[in-house]
């Protein structure tokens, strides 16, 4: 059986590993095999859902896991109806509202309203923000680390670093956007706080005995623009960057949108490896020119768009990216194969094997 832990920390400190690591993320269809009844008992347990990996030959590295326990110190009133869940909490200076839309025939959910709908929200977001509290809990995450053994190796999870998680949990674009004009300094302040906030959950990561940590940003340059990046994120992610490798780890930003923007940046952030990228015909970047848009700084982890993995592409047209990419990905000798960004639900598994027979039937 390959050894992929081996082959992709090869590839992560810079050497030659013996065939091109290929790692497949398979949570979200696991997950919607599970809530349709329909996954094999053979793969239900942590134990199976290595077994899974290894009848299809791939690595495993995902799900994320969280190496802390996270509370919130405020009044939430919870209660679900119509498909949507409703989350009210209750702070001395105003009541945030967030709206869940439950999507069970994508067995996922969407935000239908953030906490935050405009800066007069702020005073109850500091609030909010400031009433989360963190406590270490590496057991899962080293219990994980043994348990996947020359398969793979688990990803520790940190927040999502303060703009994104602006963006993408508690604002919104548009309402992000719009108090980063209208009221800069109260932002910069909101930012500040979350980003203090933090040390705990990056102390947490840096404590556990795995090598991988994921800033999960799902970045995407039409979404988090380059200038708002450089303004807000860049220096964030070279300060985290260094306290995670001054721990012996090696950082991840998850970026599965749109390339061009961003990459580059990653470039100069800090981070060892951009993951979850998708390149053309789903992205913005041909395989081709991944590198010379990226920079030669950092890793690049992804690189096969999950929509491929559909039925509305043959299979001699899946073969035939496959190969290309693996072409690409071997003469670069710095990329890991996986998915940008998921395998999807509904997805023949055979198509998972077709990489890892191409990955295996090319020694480096």
């Amino acid at each position: 059986m390959p050894d992929f832990r081996k082959r992709v920390l090869d590839v992560l400190k810079g050497e030659k590993p013996d065939r091109l690591p290929w790692f497949a993320d398979l949570s979200w269809w696991v997950l919607a095999e599970k809530e349709k009844g329909t996954l094999d008992p053979r793969y239900r347990d942590s134990q199976g859902f290595v077994n899974l990996h290894k009848d299809l030959r791939t690595g495993l590295y995902l799900p994320l896991v969280w190496p802390y326990r996270q509370k919130i110190d405020c009044k939430c009133e919870k209660k679900t109806e119509g498909g949507l869940e409703i989350f009210e909490y209750h702070t001395p200076v105003g009541i945030l509202r967030e709206v869940h839309r439950l999507m069970p025939e994508s067995h996922t959910w969407s935000y239908q309203e953030r906490l935050m709908k405009n800066a007069e929200d702020l005073p109850a977001l500091r609030y909010f923000i400031e009433a989360h509290q963190f406590e270490p809990v590496p057991e899962e995450a080293d219990f994980l680390d043994d348990l996947y053994g020359s398969q793979g190796l688990p990803v520790v999870w940190v927040p999502r670093t303060p703009l994104s998680r602006l963006i993408v949990e508690m604002a919104g674009v548009e309402a992000s956007v719009y108090a980063l004009f209208e009221v800069p300094e109260k932002m910069s302040e909101i930012i500040e706080l979350m980003q203090e906030r933090d040390d705990q959950p990056y102390r947490s990561a840096a404590a556990t005995r795995c090598d991988l940590v994921m800033i999960a940003d799902n970045l995407s340059s039409e979404i988090q623009s380059p200038n708002l990046f450089r303004d807000y994120s860049l220096e964030y992610y070279q300060t985290r960057s260094r306290q995670l490798q001054d721990a012996g780890k090696i950082v991840l930003a998850h970026i599965d949108g749109t390339l061009s923007g961003l990459l580059p940046i990653l470039n100069m952030s800090g981070i060892d490896c951009a993951e979850g990228v998708t390149p053309a015909p789903v992205g913005d970047v041909e395989p081709r020119n991944l590198r010379s848009v990226t920079g030669d700084n950092i890793l690049i982890w992804g690189g096969i768009p999950g929509a491929l993995f559909s039925p509305m592409h043959s299979e001699d047209e899946f073969t035939s990216y496959v190969n290309s990419y693996l072409d690409v990905a071997a003469r670069d000798g710095r990329m890991i194969i996986g998915v940008g960004d998921q395998v999807p639900p509904g997805t023949d598994l055979e198509r998972v094997r077709i990489v890892s027979d191409l990955c295996e039937a090319r020694p480096l």
